[in-house]
């Protein structure tokens, strides 16, 4: 038994036909389109007490290797996307970057592909 207010969602659909690869193929079709896993990574960044200049700072540092979103308040924190194809470049220059945060005493929250955004 499912309860749902959106019966008319793709993935309740594909329940009701018992049919999950029509569902799979047009979601990881959507995913790739806009970058998600698997079809693409994301990074979600997460700082407690960050700096004025913390947005600044981690878009220098990522610079043309990603895009990055936000930040928007989490919590009272604050929390950037970082979206790319293959960030393997980015997490690179981001260790730097958290380290010199984490030395300064900030709080910071390195989540791969996040399932909670």
């Amino acid at each position: 038994i499912v309860q749902t207010a959106m019966p008319e969602s793709p993935v309740i659909e594909a329940i009701r036909r018992a049919d999950p690869l029509a569902f799979l193929e047009r979601e990881l079709g959507v995913r790739a389109d806009l970058g998600f896993p698997p079809g693409g990574e994301l990074l979600a960044i997460e700082v407690g007490d960050a700096a004025d200049d913390a947005d600044a700072d981690l878009r220098a540092a990522v610079g043309e290797r990603a895009t990055v979103l936000g930040p928007s308040d989490h919590d009272g924190r604050l929390r950037w996307l970082v979206q790319g194809r293959d960030l393997g470049p980015a997490r690179i220059v981001l260790r730097s970057l958290v380290h010199r945060w984490r030395e300064a005493g900030v709080r910071v929250r390195v989540d791969a592909d996040p399932i909670d955004l």
